[in-house]
């Protein structure tokens, strides 16, 4: 997911002015490359998957996804390894974990969905706690009628009783509706909003200023929720589907994911960009054929996004195409002391994979 950070305004993008970017080569002067770190694949022929990433220190940061197609799967870095840490027993014939975030080593939230074992019960919100000790799940609330679905896609934590989760709601005849909860410390409850329909993004900056993406954007300032399209691009009639966003400052965020469009009588998938200069959204394309799915910036200058053709660096006026092991890339974030943690996949059957930057 993409975090909040306490600086100001990056320079424009001389990029962002163009419909489409172009891509600089890597160079030897790259901020950084990647190391592949050992990760557990718990179903050793079946699909193991690690879709978001946490780093609560950098002795301690967690990965979660799913494995076997089935069942959670939670991991940690511990300093030294990572090595599975038992999720909390979920019942149901499929259940899978999509967000972590937290507020500390013992304060961590990880969210996804659970189908259950009765036909036409459709699928649950799924949340589990972790408190230094154990993972424990903890009720969540679900929308609508019993076989419609509930599916939790992003989770951001202000405070141990300040935690926001987003999702998406599914009726059973179809059409879907963004779903918003809140944890005060007690329970989780359902957050009523006028947001737009198919938002999966979430960045918490504070109580009074939150942020949801996807096909459009959302913000609370405390008291209103504000919907705002993305716009369009000029002479490029696409779909936008925004998977991740990071705040700057008031006015400045970022967003990340992709958009489709018609192409040879099917449809393509390019990556895209999108900067708030405080008034409206600037969309641009940064690639081909791909997807970026998580953005985390460390400075103006020194921003990351990863998608499922690898990863890509921004300095602050062009984006590039960074060194990595292969691997389609889900999550991405950064300890306190820099280093930044990327988690996907890659092969088939799926095996998990956990990026680290080396100096």
């Amino acid at each position: 997911m993409g975090r909040s950070v306490k600086i100001s305004a990056f320079a424009v993008l001389t990029a962002a002015v163009a419909a489409v970017a172009v891509l600089t080569p890597a160079s030897a002067e790259q901020a950084a490359a990647f190391e592949q770190v050992p990760s557990p694949n718990p179903a050793p022929t079946a699909d193991n998957n690690l879709h978001g990433v946490y780093a609560a220190a950098p002795d301690s940061v967690w990965f979660v996804g799913q494995t076997g197609g089935t069942a959670p799967l939670i991991a940690r870095w511990n300093g030294t390894e990572v090595t599975t840490v038992p999720a909390s027993r979920t019942p149901g014939s499929k259940s899978g974990l999509v967000a972590v975030d937290g507020t500390g080593p013992n304060d961590v939230w990880a969210v996804g969905s659970v189908i259950g074992d009765v036909p036409g019960t459709g699928t649950d919100s799924l949340v589990q706690h972790w408190d230094g000790s154990a993972w424990r799940r903890v009720p969540s609330p679900n929308v609508g009628a019993d076989g419609d679905s509930t599916t939790l896609t992003g989770v951001d934590a202000l405070a141990p009783n300040d935690v926001w989760a987003i999702g998406i709601h599914r009726a059973a005849d179809g059409g879907d509706n963004t779903v918003v909860m809140h944890w005060d410390g007690s329970a989780w409850t359902l957050v009523q909003t006028a947001c737009w329909p198919s938002l999966r993004g979430i960045t918490a900056v504070s109580p009074t200023d939150i942020w949801l993406i996807g096909a459009s954007s959302c913000h609370f300032d405390g008291t209103t929720w504000t919907n705002t399209s993305l716009g369009d691009l000029a002479r490029f009639p696409r779909v936008p589907v925004m998977a991740d966003v990071a705040v700057l400052s008031p006015t400045d965020a970022i967003a990340v994911g992709s958009s489709t469009y018609p192409c040879g009588g099917a449809f393509c998938t390019d990556p895209e960009f999108a900067r708030w200069n405080g008034t409206r959204w600037q969309r641009t394309i940064i690639g081909r054929d791909s997807k970026l799915t998580a953005v985390h910036p460390l400075s103006p200058n020194d921003i990351w996004a990863v998608g499922t053709a690898g990863v890509l660096h921004f300095d602050g006026s062009t984006w590039t195409p960074v060194t990595a092991p292969a691997g389609s890339l889900a999550g991405v974030t950064a300890d306190s002391s820099g280093t930044v943690w990327a988690t996907g996949a890659t092969g088939r059957p799926a095996t998990t994979v956990v990026l680290r930057s080396t100096p």
